[in-house]
Protein backbone atom coordinates (compact mmCIF):
# COMPACT_ATOMS: atom_id res chain seq x y z
CA UNK A 1 0.00 0.00 0.00
CA UNK A 2 1.43 3.37 -0.98
CA UNK A 3 1.93 6.07 1.63
CA UNK A 4 0.32 9.49 1.64
CA UNK A 5 3.66 10.98 0.62
CA UNK A 6 3.94 8.59 -2.33
CA UNK A 7 0.56 9.75 -3.57
CA UNK A 8 1.47 13.39 -2.94
CA UNK A 9 4.66 13.09 -5.01
CA UNK A 10 2.68 11.70 -7.95
CA UNK A 11 0.32 14.70 -7.81
CA UNK A 12 3.07 17.25 -7.20
CA UNK A 13 5.05 15.93 -10.16
CA UNK A 14 2.06 16.15 -12.46
CA UNK A 15 1.12 19.68 -11.37
CA UNK A 16 4.65 20.93 -11.95
CA UNK A 17 5.03 19.04 -15.25
CA UNK A 18 1.94 20.69 -16.79
CA UNK A 19 2.30 24.12 -15.17
CA UNK A 20 1.63 26.72 -17.90
CA UNK A 21 4.36 29.03 -16.60
CA UNK A 22 7.08 26.45 -15.97
CA UNK A 23 9.16 27.68 -18.93
CA UNK A 24 8.28 31.37 -18.57
CA UNK A 25 10.99 33.72 -17.30
CA UNK A 26 9.88 34.91 -13.83
CA UNK A 27 12.01 38.07 -13.93
CA UNK A 28 10.19 41.30 -14.72
CA UNK A 29 11.24 44.89 -15.28
CA UNK A 30 9.74 47.09 -12.53
CA UNK A 31 10.14 50.71 -11.48
CA UNK A 32 12.66 49.80 -8.80
CA UNK A 33 14.75 47.71 -11.22
CA UNK A 34 14.22 43.97 -11.61
CA UNK A 35 11.43 42.05 -9.91
CA UNK A 36 10.49 38.39 -9.57
CA UNK A 37 6.95 37.27 -10.40
CA UNK A 38 6.16 33.90 -8.78
CA UNK A 39 3.68 31.44 -10.26
CA UNK A 40 0.98 31.67 -7.60
CA UNK A 41 -1.46 29.57 -9.62
CA UNK A 42 0.80 26.54 -9.37
CA UNK A 43 1.30 27.19 -5.65
CA UNK A 44 -2.47 27.12 -5.12
CA UNK A 45 -2.73 23.76 -6.86
CA UNK A 46 0.17 22.32 -4.86
CA UNK A 47 -1.43 23.47 -1.60
CA UNK A 48 -4.63 21.69 -2.63
CA UNK A 49 -2.87 18.32 -2.67
CA UNK A 50 -2.66 17.85 1.13
CA UNK A 51 -6.38 18.64 1.40
CA UNK A 52 -7.17 16.28 -1.47
CA UNK A 53 -5.25 13.48 0.27
CA UNK A 54 -6.50 14.32 3.78
CA UNK A 55 -2.82 14.62 4.76
CA UNK A 56 -2.01 15.64 8.33
CA UNK A 57 0.82 18.01 9.17
CA UNK A 58 2.64 15.01 10.67
CA UNK A 59 2.77 13.43 7.22
CA UNK A 60 5.05 16.22 6.03
CA UNK A 61 2.92 16.73 2.92
CA UNK A 62 1.70 20.30 3.63
CA UNK A 63 5.29 21.49 4.20
CA UNK A 64 6.46 19.49 1.21
CA UNK A 65 4.00 21.36 -1.02
CA UNK A 66 5.82 24.61 -0.21
CA UNK A 67 9.22 22.98 -0.69
CA UNK A 68 8.18 21.72 -4.12
CA UNK A 69 6.97 25.21 -5.08
CA UNK A 70 10.21 26.90 -4.00
CA UNK A 71 12.23 24.35 -5.95
CA UNK A 72 9.96 24.84 -8.98
CA UNK A 73 10.40 28.64 -8.83
CA UNK A 74 14.18 28.35 -8.63
CA UNK A 75 14.20 26.11 -11.68
CA UNK A 76 12.00 28.67 -13.47
CA UNK A 77 14.68 31.21 -12.57
CA UNK A 78 17.24 29.10 -14.40
CA UNK A 79 18.92 27.17 -11.60
CA UNK A 80 19.75 23.60 -12.53
CA UNK A 81 17.66 20.89 -10.89
CA UNK A 82 20.81 19.43 -9.30
CA UNK A 83 21.32 22.70 -7.39
CA UNK A 84 17.87 22.96 -5.82
CA UNK A 85 15.81 20.53 -3.81
CA UNK A 86 13.57 18.71 -3.68
CA UNK A 87 14.63 17.65 -7.16
CA UNK A 88 11.99 16.68 -9.75
CA UNK A 89 13.40 13.14 -9.80
CA UNK A 90 15.14 10.73 -7.43
CA UNK A 91 17.16 11.35 -5.37
CA UNK A 92 14.73 14.04 -4.27
CA UNK A 93 16.88 15.73 -1.67
CA UNK A 94 20.52 16.48 -1.04
CA UNK A 95 22.76 13.93 0.70
CA UNK A 96 22.90 14.64 4.44
CA UNK A 97 26.56 15.75 4.44
CA UNK A 98 25.95 18.27 1.64
CA UNK A 99 22.91 19.67 3.47
CA UNK A 100 24.88 20.04 6.70
CA UNK A 101 27.65 21.90 4.87
CA UNK A 102 25.18 24.33 3.30
CA UNK A 103 23.44 24.98 6.62
CA UNK A 104 26.77 25.59 8.34
CA UNK A 105 27.72 28.15 5.70
CA UNK A 106 24.29 29.78 5.95
CA UNK A 107 24.72 30.17 9.68
CA UNK A 108 27.92 32.13 9.18
CA UNK A 109 26.30 34.74 6.94
CA UNK A 110 25.55 38.09 8.58
CA UNK A 111 22.39 38.47 6.50
CA UNK A 112 21.29 34.83 6.60
CA UNK A 113 17.64 35.79 7.11
CA UNK A 114 17.35 38.79 4.81
CA UNK A 115 15.28 36.70 2.39
CA UNK A 116 12.05 35.73 4.12
CA UNK A 117 8.73 35.07 2.44
CA UNK A 118 5.22 34.65 3.82
CA UNK A 119 2.39 32.65 2.25
CA UNK A 120 -1.09 32.84 3.81
CA UNK A 121 -3.34 30.14 2.30
CA UNK A 122 -7.10 30.21 2.76
CA UNK A 123 -8.69 26.77 2.83
CA UNK A 124 -12.19 26.49 1.32
CA UNK A 125 -14.95 26.11 3.89
CA UNK A 126 -16.19 22.90 2.32
CA UNK A 127 -12.76 21.24 2.27
CA UNK A 128 -12.79 17.81 3.88
CA UNK A 129 -11.10 17.33 7.22
CA UNK A 130 -7.92 15.32 7.50
CA UNK A 131 -8.05 11.58 7.95
CA UNK A 132 -7.14 10.47 11.48
CA UNK A 133 -5.67 7.31 9.99
CA UNK A 134 -3.47 9.21 7.53
CA UNK A 135 0.18 8.31 7.19
CA UNK A 136 1.87 9.52 10.41
CA UNK A 137 5.34 9.63 8.88
CA UNK A 138 7.45 12.62 9.81
CA UNK A 139 9.39 15.01 7.56
CA UNK A 140 11.25 13.55 4.61
CA UNK A 141 14.74 12.51 5.66
CA UNK A 142 17.69 13.96 3.67
CA UNK A 143 18.91 11.37 1.20
CA UNK A 144 15.61 9.52 1.09
CA UNK A 145 14.08 8.63 -2.25
CA UNK A 146 10.35 8.55 -2.92
CA UNK A 147 8.86 7.39 -6.18
CA UNK A 148 5.19 7.66 -7.15
CA UNK A 149 3.41 4.34 -6.75
CA UNK A 150 1.00 2.75 -9.17
CA UNK A 151 -2.54 2.02 -8.06
CA UNK A 152 -2.77 4.64 -5.35
CA UNK A 153 -6.50 5.11 -5.79
CA UNK A 154 -5.94 8.85 -6.31
CA UNK A 155 -6.47 10.48 -9.67
CA UNK A 156 -3.01 10.58 -11.29
CA UNK A 157 -3.96 13.27 -13.79
CA UNK A 158 -5.92 15.79 -11.71
CA UNK A 159 -7.60 18.81 -13.13
CA UNK A 160 -7.88 22.00 -11.06
CA UNK A 161 -11.54 21.15 -10.45
CA UNK A 162 -10.54 17.89 -8.75
CA UNK A 163 -8.38 19.63 -6.15
CA UNK A 164 -9.69 21.79 -3.30
CA UNK A 165 -9.50 25.43 -4.35
CA UNK A 166 -6.96 27.07 -2.05
CA UNK A 167 -6.72 30.84 -2.32
CA UNK A 168 -3.89 33.10 -1.14
CA UNK A 169 -4.39 36.16 1.05
CA UNK A 170 -1.69 38.12 -0.73
CA UNK A 171 -3.18 41.44 0.34
CA UNK A 172 -2.34 40.58 3.97
CA UNK A 173 1.35 39.96 3.28
CA UNK A 174 3.67 42.91 4.10
CA UNK A 175 5.92 44.08 1.26
CA UNK A 176 9.05 42.94 3.08
CA UNK A 177 7.63 39.41 3.31
CA UNK A 178 6.33 39.23 -0.26
CA UNK A 179 7.36 35.91 -1.90
CA UNK A 180 8.44 37.79 -5.03
CA UNK A 181 10.91 39.77 -2.92
CA UNK A 182 12.03 36.54 -1.26
CA UNK A 183 12.91 34.94 -4.59
CA UNK A 184 14.48 38.15 -5.95
CA UNK A 185 16.76 38.56 -2.94
CA UNK A 186 17.65 34.89 -2.72
CA UNK A 187 18.42 34.49 -6.43
CA UNK A 188 20.35 37.75 -6.60
CA UNK A 189 22.38 36.85 -3.50
CA UNK A 190 23.33 33.46 -4.95
CA UNK A 191 24.31 34.93 -8.31
CA UNK A 192 26.29 37.76 -6.72
CA UNK A 193 28.23 35.44 -4.43
CA UNK A 194 29.10 32.66 -6.84
CA UNK A 195 31.70 32.67 -9.65
CA UNK A 196 30.50 34.14 -12.93
CA UNK A 197 30.68 30.74 -14.63
CA UNK A 198 28.18 29.28 -12.16
CA UNK A 199 24.46 29.24 -13.02
CA UNK A 200 24.79 30.64 -16.56
CA UNK A 201 21.14 30.12 -17.48
CA UNK A 202 19.93 31.84 -14.30
CA UNK A 203 22.18 34.81 -15.08
CA UNK A 204 20.95 34.96 -18.67
CA UNK A 205 17.28 34.95 -17.63
CA UNK A 206 17.79 37.69 -15.05
CA UNK A 207 19.78 39.82 -17.52
CA UNK A 208 17.18 39.37 -20.25
CA UNK A 209 14.75 41.87 -18.67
Amino acid sequence: MSSTRDQAWALFDHIVDVAPLRDVNPWRSVKAGTGFEPDYGTLQLLLGVPLHLHATSQSGVPALALDVWVSYELRRAGFDSDWVWPRPMAPRVLPREVLQDLLAKLGREDDAYDAVGLVIPEVPRDASGVDDDADPAGPLEPGATVEPSVGTGIEADPTPEQLPRVTLRREDVPAELDPGRFFRVMCTTVLDRTPINFHPRARALRDAV
